[in-house]
């Protein structure tokens, strides 16, 4: 009797480490950051930006589309290059540095700096064919406030809220009252 017992708690072993590697390669297949987290804030911002430059109809959905494209396609690139930071901190931190090992670290760092450059120009190439000149002018300085380190959208708006540009994105008249 003492037999069958072995054999059935065995299997049951068996059985429940099988379950516990299923489990955890089954997670390391799903992403590590799933999309729909990210991008909820990010849309938020972008509808915002969007609002307070006063865009409608198609101009609207275009740079919309341009905007989460972007982020899209640059978030792995974003992470490599947050990668590469932290492991120069590492590195920098470490009881004895490596100067190899950091100028390594560092070149990468430029290299995926410069790639993410690149995006973001094609990106602002793209949006200023879309944007007025007075829309142009709000979006840079969004951009201006992005790229000081100031906390993304969702957290605290990078532009200061004030009136909507007019339907064709021209500024109010100094003095008077804009629409809405």
């Amino acid at each position: 009797m003492r037999r069958w017992w072995l054999a059935i708690a065995l299997l049951l072993s068996l059985g429940i480490n099988v379950g516990i590697l299923s489990i955890v390669a089954v997670s390391r297949l799903k992403p590590a950051r799933p999309l729909a987290r990210e991008l909820p804030a990010v849309g938020r911002g972008i509808e915002r930006l969007a609002n307070h430059l006063g865009l409608e109809g198609e101009e609207r959905r275009r740079f919309l589309e341009l905007q989460r494209r972007f982020f899209l396609e640059t978030r792995e690139v974003r992470e490599r290059l947050a990668e590469h930071r932290r492991g120069m901190r590492e590195e920098l931190s470490s009881e004895s540095p490596d100067r190899e090992r950091l100028g390594e670290i560092l070149a990468e760092v430029n290299r995926t700096a410069a790639e993410l450059d690149r995006s973001l120009v094609e990106l602002v190439l793209a949006t200023r064919e879309v944007l007025t000149r007075p829309q142009q002018r709000e979006y840079f300085r969004f951009l201006a406030r992005l790229r000081m380190g100031e906390p993304p959208a969702g957290r605290r708006p990078a532009f200061r809220e004030r009136r909507p540009l007019g339907p064709r994105g021209e500024e109010p008249p100094a003095g008077g009252r804009g629409p809405g």
